[in-house]
Formats: C-alpha cells, sequence, structure tokens
C-alpha cells in the first residue's frame, strides 16, 4: 500500500530541505558541509519537479524554506555565543532566493 504526498507535503518537504541546505552554505565552508547542502537541494529538485507551482505556492515555499534556516541558524547560535545568526540568515535568505530562481522559474 503507497502514500500519496498531497501539494502542500509536497511544498513543505522541498522547503525544508532547501532551508536546511541555506543554513548549511551560511554557518559550514567545509567540503563535507557544502556536499551535504548539495544532496538537501538535489532531494529538494526532485520533490519539487513533480508539480508545476503557482506563484503563492512559491512565497510559501520561501516562507517555509527561510523559517527552516532561521531554526537551523538559532540553534547553531546557541552552541556558540559569538555566531550571529542574523548575519547568517542573510546569506541564507540569498541562497534561498537563488534557489527558487533557478528551480522554480524555468
Amino acid at each position: 500500500m503507497g502514500s500519496t504526498l498531497t501539494r502542500k507535503q509536497i511544498l513543505e518537504s522541498g522547503a525544508q530541505r532547501v532551508g536546511n541546505a541555506a543554513a548549511h552554505l551560511a554557518i559550514y565552508d567545509t567540503p563535507f558541509s557544502i556536499h551535504e547542502a548539495e544532496e538537501y537541494q538535489h532531494q529538494a529538485r526532485i520533490v519539487i519537479a513533480r508539480k508545476n507551482w503557482n506563484d503563492q505556492e512559491i512565497a510559501r515555499f520561501r516562507e517555509i524554506a527561510v523559517r527552516r534556516a532561521k531554526k537551523e541558524l538559532v540553534k547553531r547560535s546557541k552552541k556558540e555565543p559569538y555566531f550571529d545568526p542574523d548575519i547568517a540568515l542573510k546569506d541564507a535568505i540569498e541562497k534561498i532566493d537563488e534557489f527558487i530562481e533557478k528551480d522554480f522559474r524555468r
């Protein structure tokens, strides 16, 4: 018995992955972390390619991805007192916007 994801679930799944990737890229600069972030993005591409998305859904995707990135960055700031999540979030948002422009607006 297989399960079918709803549009909303597909959108949220892709956004979570992209938010995670953006946070990793904003925080870490090691080959392993970059590879991990690229894998998250690859998985997101596979998930979102299943459907065609309207502007409202793309805006929702961005919102979820930014929220996920912020959550990861705040979690990191609790471990490292000199880490500024606001600065890293700006970088993460740029990465999210690049992904959306490249992978949604084909």
